[in-house]
């Protein structure tokens, strides 16, 4: 029973992992794609090389932070994977683990806002809008 259960997690986390990934490649496809008036203009190739390098710190952060706060017990050497590992290695001795984890999660926001196209501001604000019609509508 034990033994499939086991079977079960490590499935399950191979999918979210993948579903994780494929989310993350369609929207830097959409990103690169753009809006129908800007398919039509030739590819920035800066902008494309941007966009990857992003991808490539969000992914590099995302397994060094799982391989430092996420403990996994069996035959894997971290839940960040062999990636996580190196990427511990580099960091940790250097940092400790505080500098290590404010390091990677500016890195993992970086490369989430380079790739994803997000506005902060646009968050800021849409986050405030709701608080005020959350706070109109109680009142």
């Amino acid at each position: 029973m034990a033994s499939l259960l086991a079977r079960v997690v490590r499935e399950g986390l191979l999918i979210g992992y993948s579903l994780v990934a494929l989310f993350l490649l369609y929207k830097v496809a959409l990103a690169l794609r753009g809006s129908a008036e800007e398919q039509s203009r030739a590819i920035v190739w800066p902008l494309v090389a941007l966009k990857f390098a992003g991808f490539g710190l969000l992914l590099l952060s995302a397994c060094g932070l799982a391989a430092l706060h996420i403990k996994v017990a069996g035959a894997l050497p971290s839940a960040g994977g062999i990636l996580g590992t190196l990427v511990l290695d580099l960091t940790v001795p250097v940092l400790a683990n505080l500098g290590a984890t404010l390091l990677l999660f500016a890195l993992f926001l970086f490369g989430l806002t380079v790739t994803v196209d997000i506005s902060w501001l646009g968050v800021i604000d849409r986050l405030g809008e709701w608080t005020l019609s959350g706070c109109a509508s109680s009142a």
